[in-house]
């Protein structure tokens, strides 16, 4: 039995890449020194992760939380109450609940 070992080479896949050229102000080739010598990366290898890092906040989905605090704030005015004044859109609820379960005024 023969013991044959295969070493197939496979080609990197080509990769395109792109050269823009970045025109930056003495603090902002500081700071991007300064992260790249730290995290011991390339300036080029900085720039990309920060792009990334701005694309995920600014196509980042509304919080839903948000969302529901925009909505009780604009119920809130609509209803007339004092954007000073608490809110609680389900307070009337829980109050007829008290009443039901607890019994009084």
């Amino acid at each position: 039995m023969y013991a044959m070992s295969y070493s197939r080479k496979h080609p990197k896949p080509k990769v395109v890449k792109e050269p823009v050229q970045v025109y930056l102000d003495a603090p902002d080739r500081a700071i991007l020194d300064q992260v790249a010598e730290a995290e011991g990366l390339s300036r080029a290898e900085v720039l990309r992760r920060g792009i990334r890092a701005y694309a995920v906040q600014v196509r980042a989905e509304p919080s839903p939380v948000l969302s529901l605090l925009d909505r009780i704030e604009a119920e809130a005015r609509q209803a007339g109450v004092a954007s000073d004044e608490p809110f609680d859109p389900a307070g009337h609820y829980v109050e007829d609940e008290a009443r039901r379960w607890f019994g009084g005024a």
